[in-house]
């Protein structure tokens, strides 16, 4: 069971009706997690609270965001900026094997207690599995959950940004296991030629997105649950994703109506292919 547990002088009830911005579990890059650290350190966001989770592999460290901090870093806390519109959870393990659905459904219900205004999901996408019309377009996709779009000044402020709706070929669904590439960014030919898929319905069969972890399921709970979600996948591949971070990062501050962000590189980031090599390897 996931279990919240805020700071003594956090006042729980200041996170409803602000902004969920989480990062999806297991998704390819860490993508998701590293969009958060940025948000975190370039909003100014303080840590109010952190979770206690059987499903994530335990970890504790220092301080990833300042050098003089004298507390310790868990596996997934949450942070609030100064007027309480911004909430954002950080998850900083990934989950155990064969408990990522208990994990995504505790997150759920945790959720749904809070009445939060709108969540984002972050999450990386494996562009290694796609296609030419996928590698020369925007590598932003997005979906919106039917309660999303109920919320008409978000959901049209989205609409403004003219960003990619994710686009299902017949070839990408479940039941076929035979695929061998990665074609949601293809237009589907209805007989009449081509034309864009439209976002899923509740009947629709799920997609496969390779590298997302979790993330759909999540985004199916949140369908079926009436959770107003976006969630935003960034099409990456393994290796040096900082900017790739940067770019998702810039997109989310349009969501949120955050244009003048002044981006600041958390201070653990200096350590993420660790140090240099001693010069003392190089001489004999």
């Amino acid at each position: 069971m996931l279990t919240f547990f805020p700071k003594s002088d956090f006042d729980t009830s200041k996170l409803c009706n602000s902004t969920l911005i989480l990062p999806a579990l297991n998704n390819i890059a860490n993508i998701g997690q590293l969009t958060i650290d940025l948000l975190i350190t370039s909003l100014n966001l303080k840590r109010v609270g952190y979770f206690d989770s059987p499903y994530l592999l335990p970890i504790i460290g220092n301080d990833p965001y300042g050098n003089n901090s004298n507390f310790l870093a868990t596996n997934i806390e949450i942070y609030q900026n100064e007027d309480n519109s911004i909430s954002v959870i950080q998850i900083r393990s990934p989950v155990i094997t064969k408990k990522g659905n208990e994990m995504i459904k505790d997150l759920f219900e945790w959720i749904k207690t809070i009445n939060f205004r709108y969540v984002v999901l972050l999450s990386g996408a494996d562009a290694s599995r796609g296609n030419d019309k996928l590698i020369e377009s925007n590598r932003l996709k997005i979906m919106r959950t039917d309660a999303l779009k109920q919320v008409l000044d978000f959901n049209g402020h989205i609409d403004s940004l003219e960003w990619n709706k994710i686009e299902i070929h017949p070839n990408d669904l479940k039941e076929n296991s035979s695929y061998d590439t990665y074609t949601s960014a293809i237009e589907i030919d209805n007989g009449n030629g081509f034309s864009s898929a439209p976002e899923f319905t509740d009947n629709t069969p799920s997609p496969l997105l390779p590298g997302c972890g979790f993330a759909y399921k999540f985004y199916e709970m949140c369908q079926n649950g009436q959770i107003p979600l976006l969630f935003m996948m960034w099409f990456t591949v393994e290796g040096d994703n900082v900017a790739d971070a940067y770019l998702l990062s810039k997109e989310v501050g349009k969501a949120i109506n955050k244009n003048d962000i002044k981006w600041i590189y958390p201070q653990s980031w200096k350590f993420l292919f660790g140090g240099l090599a001693l010069s003392s390897l190089y001489t004999s």
